[in-house]
């Protein structure tokens, strides 16, 4: 059994109170700065400050008033981006961001990031020069996406939503695509992808940045909200449960929403989570409260580490090196030399002995290894 910092606790009741209406057990002693920066870290905050007490909602509320403005503005550039593709004739769907707030009791109170898009590959050269004769600045691309932005606002064209970091299951989107439905967010509409299918992104977005830079409360939100509409008993049972199981995810999806049960405020009804190992539930949290959102709070040593892990040494200074390098962004020339500048880069940055096997420091010692929580997340 974890025991958890009063402050996190906390948070964890303004949760409760904000998705389910339930009252939130908050001593009168409560450290409300403290609790305000863990919801800043999360990317939460617009969502508990209906929640705060009058005398101490003043931040709160500047920083909800600044996420709603984005909101605003990243609808907009959607809503043009919707009307560009289907003018040009382009199948698409929009992930996560507004395809996930559908499930929130209030949508416009989900903090956002930026605007994900997939088409198939049969599309992609086409979109890509749509997108460029429209306006939109190019970023950067790996294998599975490409990022433009336009007027401060980031978008990230797919063609591929599938990784090493679970199984193949791109037909799965495929199918989603060709069967595309259409969601209504605030009077504004846009393709999604069917029910499930999108049920399965934000899962395997979980698992996605879990393995890699880390996941927060929002992610999880996302899920839990898709669970609690969703996903009763029977809806697992005949239709998600083949999915999850088919993209390697199952026992993620159980172990992720017996933690909503028990921490987040997720009813009792969904039974289908029973099975699942408590002490890996408990350990998952911990990891989601501690890195932050998209590991944001993660120590940066473990996500070095992690990324060469994974990726190994030359694949992770290509891309980290790309990523950092403006130049190697701007001008093709420079691109191959991208690891010999995230060298010199942790050479400046006076980061020694990255590539030695040190132990690398974890804020809660209840913490289990990264890399063994995996394992028993299968």
């Amino acid at each position: 059994m974890i025991s958890l910092n009063q402050d996190y606790v906390n948070l964890l009741e303004l949760i409760k109170a904000s998705l389910f209406e339930l009252s939130p057990q908050i001593p009168e002693t409560a450290n409300w700065e403290k609790i305000y920066e863990f919801a800043k870290i999360q990317r939460i905050v617009p969502l508990l400050t209906p929640y705060v007490p009058s005398d101490y909602r003043n931040i709160w509320c500047d920083f909800s008033y600044q996420s709603k403005a984005h909101f605003m503005q990243m609808l907009y550039e959607q809503n043009l981006l919707v009307k560009l593709f289907k003018n040009n004739n382009i199948p698409f769907v929009i992930l996560k961001g507004t395809s996930a707030a559908i499930y929130y009791p209030n949508p416009t109170l989900r903090t956002y990031g930026d605007i994900d898009i997939y088409v198939s590959q049969e599309y992609l050269k086409s979109t890509i020069e749509l997108i460029e004769k429209s306006g939109y600045k190019f970023i950067s691309n790996t294998v599975r996406e490409y990022e433009f932005e336009r007027n401060g606002i980031d978008f990230e064209l797919h063609s591929k939503f599938s990784s090493k970091h679970y199984k193949n299951i791109e037909h799965v989107f495929i199918n989603g695509l060709r069967n595309a439905v259409e969601y209504e967010l605030s009077n504004c509409s846009f393709q999604g992808l069917p029910t499930y299918e999108n049920g399965l992104v934000l899962l395997g977005h979980i698992m996605q940045h879990l393995k890699a830079t880390g996941i927060g409360l929002r992610q999880i939100i996302d899920w839990m909200m898709f669970v609690h509409q969703e996903l009763d008993d029977s809806a697992w049972n005949n239709h998600f449960r083949d999915l999850a199981h088919e993209a390697g995810l199952e026992k993620l999806a159980i172990t992720v929403t017996y933690m909503c049960k028990k921490w987040l405020g997720l009813p009792n009804d969904i039974t289908w989570c029973n099975t699942v190992d408590e002490n890996v539930a408990d350990q998952l949290l911990l990891r989601v409260l501690n890195d932050g959102n998209f590991g944001c709070d993660r120590a940066p040593f473990e996500n070095i580490r992690i990324s060469v892990k994974n990726d190994g040494l030359f694949k992770h200074l290509q891309r980290t090196g790309f990523e950092n390098w403006s130049l190697a962004q701007k001008y093709k020339v420079f691109r191959p030399f991208a690891w010999l500048y995230q060298i010199f880069r942790y050479a400046g940055l006076g980061i020694v002995g990255l590539f030695t096997g040190k132990k690398i420091f974890r804020k809660d010692k209840q913490n289990l290894k990264l890399e063994e929580l995996w394992k028993r997340l299968e």
